[in-house]
């Protein structure tokens, strides 16, 4: 009975709560203006938050430059260097598909025994470097704002919740006269937290529990210290690989892309006109699950190959070295690693890097495999690069700074910091 009774007075409490929340929300013109504009801004994904983030810590409202126009009746100010996303870009393309009963799930035949198919329309995923901007960025009318008054009243236990304030904060605490209206801030240069003089005891323990929250979150010296930027440089780190992957084949990624790689296309036609001339083929990868792509479009090819990676037995590697260098498998598929050193592959005279690694050493250590004493014929090299995406980037950083590139792919330059919050927003098209 007791706890029915606790339950009905909670309902009742809850209910109170709700229906003065709808009034308030209801009669309330400045509380409704605020929700229709801030519905009006795009919720995007943790990614590109934590672009954002990177490239502009203090954004606070974020657009793109026409809907800022169109939606909130602001302008770009002149000279506002745009803030790099990744941005849906999907197309539609007309593919032929094999038509399948409804029934079993198995292709239909034709009179001829073979699979009928059909032209259908699919879309394809695709993505682009997008700009948006900060509402600092822009001027204009102004967006509505809640008229929050500031706390009043005394608190019990004031003295001894300022020293446990003090006690855990990562930086000194004092009280200065403010200029402009702020009741406090975090100066992170000075590594201390400033509150208002004269504030109501609530105010100030509002205020000073809001600052330090500031001072833990976004202070990188205290982030360093527990452990959180070098997590965060991780998470950037792989983010970055999966744009690369995205460069190679979508697929890589979104395990339901039905959509073509460019690469492959091109790889392929590489390869055919390469044996056409009578050539061997080294194709090097550094992601083993992009070898095993290129090997089914070999298999749909009808080509005959070889494949190494870092799992395979010492004996079986020799012995298809042997083999590739004597008989008539034109192609030889490796991973990048894998095939860095100790293979002697000189009937190899074409070689391609489907995903160039920007160490230009260990690049260069794979293609010596066909540069290897007994090499007659001139080698050719094709690196297969992505136009207009982070591959590209990547390599006219590589030109300017070649140990940042190589320490970039390996993770080094993310673990010690020396990777700047720039050079990562010109890897992303952030020039």
């Amino acid at each position: 009975e007791i706890i029915a009774a606790r339950r009905e007075q909670m309902k009742q409490i809850t209910d109170k709560l709700e229906a003065g929340l709808k009034e308030y929300m209801s009669n309330d013109v400045q509380f409704k203006k605020v929700l229709e504009t801030m519905a009006k801004f795009h919720h995007y994904s943790a990614n590109n938050v934590l672009l954002i983030a990177m490239q502009m810590p203090t954004a606070t409202h974020v657009a793109g430059y026409t809907n800022w126009q169109k939606k909130f009746n602001r302008q770009v100010m002149k000279g506002q260097k745009g803030i790099s996303i990744i941005s849906p870009a999907p197309y539609k393309k007309k593919t032929e598909q094999e038509v399948l009963d409804p029934r079993t799930g198995k292709p239909v035949l034709g009179r001829d025994g073979k699979p009928k198919t059909e032209e259908v329309e699919v879309t394809v995923p695709h993505y682009k470097v997008a700009k948006v901007f900060d509402l600092a960025q822009t001027t204009g009318d102004p967006l509505p704002e809640l008229d929050v008054p500031e706390l009043t009243g005394t608190a019990e236990n004031y003295e001894i919740f300022m020293d446990a304030m003090r006690a855990v904060s990562p930086v000194p605490i004092r009280f200065d006269e403010i200029e402009g209206g702020a009741k406090g801030y975090y100066d992170s240069q000075n590594k201390e937290i400033v509150i208002q003089n004269g504030m109501s005891e609530v105010q100030t323990m509002k205020t000073t529990v809001h600052e330090l929250a500031h001072a833990r979150l976004h202070d990188r010296d205290i982030m360093r210290q527990q452990g959180l930027v070098k997590d965060q440089r991780s998470r950037i780190l792989a983010e970055l690989m999966r744009l690369r992957q995205i460069c190679c084949d979508p697929s890589l990624i979104y395990e339901n892309y039905k959509g073509g790689s460019a690469k492959i296309d091109l790889c392929i036609e590489i390869v055919k006109r390469a044996i056409d001339g009578g050539h061997k083929i080294l194709i090097f990868s550094q992601f083993t699950s992009m070898l095993s792509i290129i090997e089914k479009h070999l298999d749909g090819e009808k080509i005959k190959y070889f494949s190494l990676v870092g799992q395979t037995p010492k004996e079986k590697r020799t012995k298809m070295v042997e083999e590739f260098n004597n008989d008539d498998v034109p192609v030889f598929c490796i991973s990048l690693k894998a095939g860095g050193t100790g293979l002697n592959l000189t009937s190899a005279d074409i070689v391609i890097h489907f995903d160039p690694w920007w160490n230009v050493a260990v690049q260069n250590q794979a293609t010596d495999r066909a540069h290897r004493i007994g090499q007659k014929n001139i080698v050719t090299v094709y690196k297969l690069i992505a136009s207009d995406t982070i591959e590209e980037n990547i390599m006219k950083l590589q030109e300017r700074k070649k140990v940042l590139a190589s320490d970039l792919l390996s993770g080094e330059s993310f673990a010690d910091g020396t990777v700047t919050r720039e050079e990562l927003i010109e890897l992303l098209g952030g020039y």
